[in-house]
């Protein structure tokens, strides 16, 4: 599986049924339910990395439906700390810190920075 892949496998698992997870970066309006759209940034090797081992590095932003600043930073406050929760909880993540961020005109939300750690196949 690829790090994406396991990402998302695993994020199904634990987010809620009524959050749309989308794998893959994509522009959208304001959401009508919570969202966590997965970006792959790059690679890196960590420097205690077993031999092989390479690290995929995203972010995972997640938006939430409310417009009103009150009700956002509310679902937000306790939404974001779960996600990071469930992203540490997959055993090849490791989610390292967070920063609010504005989704869209109209939408608050968090970047999560995260990385899998997976080992390189060779040929």
């Amino acid at each position: 599986m690829t790090p994406r892949q396991i990402l998302e496998t695993e994020l199904r698992k634990r987010i809620p049924k009524a959050w749309k997870l989308l794998p893959y970066e994509d522009s959208f309006d304001v959401p009508t339910t919570t969202v966590v759209m997965l970006r792959q940034l790059g690679f890196s090797k960590w420097a205690n990395a077993p031999l092989g081992a390479v690290a995929t590095n995203f972010i995972a932003t997640l938006v939430t439906p409310h417009t009103d600043a009150k009700k956002a930073e509310a679902q937000l406050d306790t939404d974001a700390l779960k996600l990071f929760r469930w992203i540490d909880e997959i055993p090849s993540a490791l989610a390292t810190g967070a920063e609010k961020v504005q989704a869209t005109t109209e939408s608050m939300a968090y970047d999560i920075d995260l990385s899998v750690l997976t080992r390189t196949e060779s040929e």
